[in-house]
């Protein structure tokens, strides 16, 4: 298992998750289909719902080294190795705190 964070789409709250394979990707964030955004040059990388901008959900703009990132549902945060394996990410929650706003968009 692979220690990581949730963002909560709603509350904006970070905690702490553990996540397995890809299954546990998709049942944090409530989708099927993910995709990745890069969020830093450490490798931590940003799951979202693929088809999340197309759904009524919460929406957030997360603040990453290529600029201000419209996102929207639930995110997960992890770490990535040379090899492209998961890993914990080197980010820690109070410098995430600093990227992520205090009030969510709900879409309509």
């Amino acid at each position: 298992m692979t220690q990581g964070y949730l963002i909560n789409a709603q509350t904006l709250e970070i905690s702490d998750i553990e996540v397995g394979d890809f299954t546990d990707i998709q049942k944090h964030i409530g989708c099927d289909h993910f995709d990745c955004v890069g969020l830093n040059r450490r490798g931590d990388t940003l799951y979202v719902d693929d088809e999340g901008l197309m759904k009524p959900n919460h929406q957030t703009i997360v603040r990453t080294e290529g600029g201000a990132r419209l996102l929207a549902g639930n995110i997960v945060v992890l770490g990535t190795n040379a090899a492209g394996d998961s890993v914990k990410p080197s980010i820690t929650k109070a410098e995430l705190r600093k990227l992520v706003p205090l009030s969510s968009i709900k879409k309509n």
